[in-house]
């Protein structure tokens, strides 16, 4: 069941692109290159000046949320399952560009979104979590347009992203007291903060 809905519905995304060149850019934009905006985004925030109280610390544990995400809980997983994205798989599909035969599941880019997302509105960061979801949702679904992704990949990674964000949070005065405290302080050394 899990297969013909993942064929179907990557049947009827992909079907999106190879009739215009700058549709295909879009996608190509949104699929490939919009997540590295993201951690720039996150950069700059950083110098921000702001009278948030506990700004920075906010700041990195949101971070972290996206790291455990991507570097901790996917790669868990795909060291116990692996499954190869669609043209890997043998699916016929269109590509507009290439990308490595590598896992597909879950979805690196969507968890790593989410998990920010999801911390973001648990700061109570409604503007940055209106962002970061209309982002999440623009490269989940550009993933599946570009076949990239089968759709259940981006569902696996939107499960591994709130996964991630919970645990950062219930662990943050732990997280608070060894990491980010001592991030800070660092970072304060270095005059990054």
């Amino acid at each position: 069941m899990i297969t013909k809905f993942d064929e179907s519905t990557l049947n009827l995304f992909n079907s999106l692109i190879g009739q215009s060149a700058p549709v295909d850019f879009i996608f190509r934009f949104l699929s490939e290159w919009l997540v590295y905006l993201v951690p720039v985004a996150l950069l700059i925030a950083w110098f921000v000046k702001t009278k948030l109280p506990y700004y920075r610390e906010s700041l990195l544990a949101m971070t972290f949320s996206g790291v455990v995400a991507w570097q901790l809980l996917s790669r868990l997983i795909k060291v116990f399952y692996y499954r190869p994205r669609p043209a890997a798989a043998g699916f016929n599909v269109k590509e507009i560009f290439f990308h490595r035969p590598d896992q597909s599941f879950p979805s690196d880019h969507t968890a790593f979104l989410v998990a920010l997302t999801t911390y973001a509105y648990l700061l109570g960061w409604r503007k940055v979590g209106h962002a970061l979801l209309a982002t999440s949702v623009l490269v989940g679904l550009s993933r599946i347009v570009t076949a990239t992704h089968w759709p259940t990949d981006i569902l696996g990674g939107v499960v591994v992203g709130l996964t991630a964000a919970g645990l950062v949070w219930l662990l943050r005065d732990w997280l608070k007291k060894y990491l980010y405290k001592p991030l800070l302080k660092l970072a304060k050394l270095l005059k990054l903060a």
